[in-house]
């Protein structure tokens, strides 16, 4: 997604069944050239090959997703500098200038899946997370466009009274205040990335960053701060999972999160805060306009020499912090929606999502081999850097709160086969699903340490819910030292099949997920 153009051509080469040459061609693109202070400025035209709508360069946007070598352009759209002339927007190359309306149509086109999906019936419970190249909002039809368009005016202070101030943006959108960084960029719509500086902290042998935003006007600086939580509706664009819900440290008395980008955003909250009481002038305006919309937990301050001599007490903020970081992931999930458990795969992708930041990569997360060359058995292993540490296979248990009937067979009648200790499958998603399974009985059984359970005794609780028949561990060395019983697992395993009726027979409709990723045939 850093190179808008080699994504798309990627997909419609395979969409096309054509591999030898690229979709686009000379006729793909329309240039528009203007010329702005002495420099030459380019916009680009996107010519979709198959439907001819046409989509114009949007400005980049930043990712929060990993480069990689070899994998991304030397400056990307969201790293240049732009111009808005004339309702377009314009970069300082053709190929700039092109990627960014080829991110245009990709936004325009999975906010168009989405909404297909959401018209179906079909989209997640969890939302899955979001990702917009553009700052500019997408839109389902072509005569929409026109109405998306970037105007200077919009993006940024010129001409428009309401976005004059950092304080009049948080009143009258104040869904901006969601997303730190584009709200910043709407004030100083030709904001470079080089404003935003981070550094890598080392702590017990994990990285975290910390970022710095400068001033484009005066170099002030301003450091991440601790996120607090908002009262505020849901937006699209927002950042998921919210900053007062990210993991924090505080290194050398610095604030620091798990990803840079995070950091950044944090910075940006700090720079938000600090102007909006600069601009009421006093503290008493500030706090009775704006003390429900403060981003971060540090007082704001007046001025640098102020803001240089602030002594913060982080022993307290991140008690505080850390009350809403309490916040219990399984718990919850087991209380409101017990089924999604059953959706093994997705409900774990969503845990990593929310509870460690950052959109977590899950191609190469499960290690599925088959028992000998024949195929027929399959056993699982999940795994994944951000957790340090892998779970295999479950014997699946029948599990208890279902609520919907389900076209699919419950996960504990999948014909199974236990050798070497090792649990194997006839369907390999239903190996990687019993993988995830393991994962989840352990994950919440650890939430057991400090979480209290209205009138219901905690290990009760968490049994109710387990998805495996073997116990959970807290650790690779109980991990270790566990012996598993398989021989009387698997009795009680039977006495599940020949039960005459079930308690309930399965989960919600498409239990298994919705085509992208935990889809499985019954």
């Amino acid at each position: 997604l850093h190179v808008p153009i080699k994504f798309l051509d990627d997909i419609l080469r395979n969409e096309a069944k054509s591999s030898d040459k690229s979709i686009f061609d000379e006729n793909s693109f329309e240039i528009i050239e203007t010329t702005l202070d002495g420099k030459r400025w380019f916009s680009a035209t996107f010519i979709h090959p198959f439907s001819n709508e046409k989509f114009e360069s949007g400005k980049g946007r930043e990712l929060g997703i990993e480069k990689k070598d070899g994998a991304t352009m030397k400056v990307a759209i969201y790293d240049s500098p732009v111009e808005f002339s004339n309702d377009r927007v314009y970069y300082p190359s053709t190929k700039l200038a092109k990627n960014a309306a080829v991110a245009r149509y990709i936004d325009c086109s999975m906010f168009r899946e989405e909404n297909k999906a959401i018209d179906l019936g079909i989209s997640g419970i969890i939302p899955s997370p979001k990702i917009r190249l553009c700052v500019e909002e997408p839109y389902l039809a072509a005569e929409d466009g026109e109405s998306r368009k970037v105007h200077s005016v919009d993006m940024g202070r010129k001409n428009n009274d309401s976005l004059d101030t950092l304080s009049s943006m948080a009143k009258s959108h104040p869904h901006l205040l969601l997303s730190p960084i584009e709200m910043v960029d709407r004030f100083f719509p030709k904001l470079s990335r080089e404003q935003y500086t981070t550094q890598v902290l080392e702590i017990s042998g994990n990285e975290y960053y910390t970022a710095t935003f400068i001033h484009p006007e005066t170099n002030e600086k301003f450091s991440s701060g601790i996120g607090r939580e908002l009262k505020l509706e849901s937006h699209k664009g927002r950042l998921i999972p919210p900053l007062h819900l990210s993991h924090v440290e505080v290194i050398d008395g610095k604030v620091c999160y798990t990803s840079d980008s995070r950091a950044s955003h944090a910075a940006a909250a700090r720079f938000i805060d600090c102007m909006i009481l600069r601009e009421c002038q006093n503290r008493e305006k500030y706090d009775a306009d704006f003390a429900n919309l403060r981003l971060c937990l540090e007082d704001p301050y007046m001025d640098e020499a102020q803001g240089n001599s602030q002594v913060v007490n982080y022993d307290d903020l991140l008690k505080s912090h850390h009350k809403h970081k309490g916040f219990k992931f399984w718990t919850n999930i087991c209380l409101d929606k017990p089924h999604l458990l059953l959706r093994c795969r997705l409900t774990l992708r969503n845990f990593l999502h929310y509870k460690y930041d950052g959109f977590a990569s899950f191609l190469d997360a499960y290690d599925t081999k088959s028992l000998d060359d024949n195929n027929e058995w399959f056993t699982s292993t999940f795994s994944h850097s951000i957790l340090n540490e892998a779970f295999d296979s479950g014997l699946f248990a029948k599990f208890p709160q279902v609520y919907h009937k389900s076209k699919f067979p419950p996960l504990h009648s999948h014909d199974v086969r236990v050798v070497d200790c090792k649990v194997y499958y006839k369907d390999p998603v239903v190996a990687e699903f019993a993988a995830a399974a393991r994962a989840i009985d352990c994950l919440m059984h650890r939430e057991l340490n400090d979480v209290e359970i209205p009138e219901e005794p905690e290990i009760n609780f968490y049994k109710k819910y387990q998805l495996c028949l073997e116990d959970p561990y807290v650790d690779i060395e109980e991990r270790e030292s566990q012996k598993i019983d398989y021989d009387a697992l698997l009795a009680k395993r039977k006495l599940f099949e020949e039960s005459a009726t079930l308690d309930v027979v399965a989960a919600v409709d498409n239990i298994w997920g919705n085509g992208e990723d935990d889809e499985i045939s019954s």
